[in-house]
């Protein structure tokens, strides 16, 4: 009887404990800005989000992910109040039905679309071509994967796409850092990321850079929710990636500046 109790007892403390954890954390949430953001902005954000708090006294929580499921989430409801994504595709997506405010979108920042092999690699690659004789080359998925999307383009401009995925020889990954981890780990003989996953890891080495002319332009948008709740800490944190602070992490991190916003 007293066992019984006990454990009656233990499990109303614990589902106790257990509601006023996820009340804090729904609290947390509500009380902070929600930003919904590419997955290779992740570490350029984590440093540069606790000084955005200090300065700003707005607290921030962040999503990384593809920006294709982040944006299939804001379409479900998902509470972001701003969507960064690594392509203006996802922006006109969610445009299309008005989820996010096309008066604060902008262009806060450009990459470069790049081939990787391990660091240890004894195969030759030097050129798109190389990617012919290769067996496993690691890609973001396309159909949610910005960097896969300009994966895609550039192995169609050299006629390898079609020889590649249709030989099964392509693995696509969930984001890019899956993708570094396959080339890391030697799972995929290379990789195309951009180049600023390539300076995240010694265990890889870029081998060449895709011509420009070779895909679309890599360019990261960032703009507010439509709805939110916040909208002048969305405003505030949008200014904030224009700022002089936010420009001089974004070269640190191997980003290159839009020129004129555009």
């Amino acid at each position: 009887m007293v066992k019984s109790i006990f454990r009656n007892s233990l499990a109303a403390f614990v589902f106790f404990l257990f509601i006023l954890m996820s009340c804090q954390i729904k609290n947390a949430e509500t009380n902070s800005l929600t930003i919904y953001s590419a997955s290779s902005l992740g570490d350029l954000l984590e440093g540069m989000i606790p000084l955005f708090t200090s300065e700003m006294g707005i607290k921030v929580v962040f999503d990384l992910g593809s920006s294709g499921s982040l944006a299939r989430k804001i379409t479900m409801g998902a509470p972001a109040d701003i969507f960064i994504s690594a392509d203006k595709n996802w922006m006109d997506f969610l445009a299309k039905d008005g989820h996010i405010d096309n008066r604060s979108l902008r262009l806060i920042a450009r990459n470069i679309l790049v081939c990787i092999v391990p660091a240890v690699s004894q195969k030759s690659v030097m050129k798109p071509m190389d990617l012919a004789g290769l067996k496993k080359i690691s890609i973001g998925d396309p159909e949610h994967v910005p960097a896969g999307s300009y994966a895609r383009e550039a192995l169609a401009y050299y006629g390898l796409w079609d020889t590649l995925n249709n030989g099964k020889r392509l693995i696509f990954a969930w984001n890019v850092l899956a993708v570094l981890s396959h080339v890391e780990q030697g799972e995929a003989e290379a990789g195309i990321v951009y180049s600023t996953e390539a300076l995240l890891s010694p265990k890889v080495v870029t081998a060449f850079a895709f011509p420009e002319d070779s895909h679309s332009p890599v360019c990261y948008y960032a703009a507010a929710i439509s709805g939110s709740r916040k909208v002048r800490d969305a405003e505030t944190f949008l200014i904030f990636l224009e700022s002089e602070k936010f420009r001089q992490a974004l070269l640190r991190h191997g980003f290159i500046l839009p020129a004129n916003g555009k």
